[in-house]
Formats: C-alpha cells, structure tokens, sequence
C-alpha cells in the first residue's frame, strides 16, 4: 500500500515529467564540437531527455535490457527500490526494450 509519503513522491514525479522541456537538439560535429566531446555528453543527453513514455532515454543503453520477473520490494515513503535514488531511475532501469 502506498503511503502518504509515496502518494507525494508520485505526484511529484507525474509533474516533473509533465512540466519536462524538451531539450535542445544535439550538437552536430564540428572541429568545436569533437566526436570525443559527443561521447562524453552523449550519456547525459539520454539521461536528459524522455521519450514518448515519459522516461529518460538512457533505459535504451542499459546494461540489462531484461526485465527481471520479480523486482525489487519498493523502500518504506517512497516509489523505488532501495539500489536506485528515484522514480526516473528505477522506471529506467526495469522499462522493457519491446513494445
């Protein structure tokens, strides 16, 4: 059963998604702009930027694309696991790669 707690921590997530600005769209490479420099930022813009359901992108280069059959029990007040910080990082980690 969810908490008080939890209830906030979900609404607050369901905002955070709501109210998300696209970002920019991703530098091109230039002599500037290097493929090393692309690299190294490259995480962060999947990190940065949702897809169409609402979470981060970075799910698509996880390392375990399969979703195990049993998760993890959710930590006490909040929406996710104890392994991970968020709800945007456990969605990250268990979003199926198929549709």
């Amino acid at each position: 059963m969810l908490s008080h707690n939890s209830l906030k921590e979900l609404k607050k997530h369901k905002e955070g998604v709501k109210n998300h600005d696209n970002l920019d769209k991703f530098p091109e490479l230039s002599k500037t702009f290097t493929i090393m420099k692309m690299l190294d930022q490259f995480l962060t813009y999947l990190r940065e930027k949702n897809g169409v359901q609402g979470i981060a992108l970075s799910y698509v280069i996880c390392n375990e694309p399969d979703v195990p059959v049993v998760l993890p029990a959710l930590m006490v007040n909040v929406t996710w696991s104890d392994d991970r910080t968020s709800m945007m990082e456990e969605l990250i980690e268990y979003a199926p790669h198929t549709m």
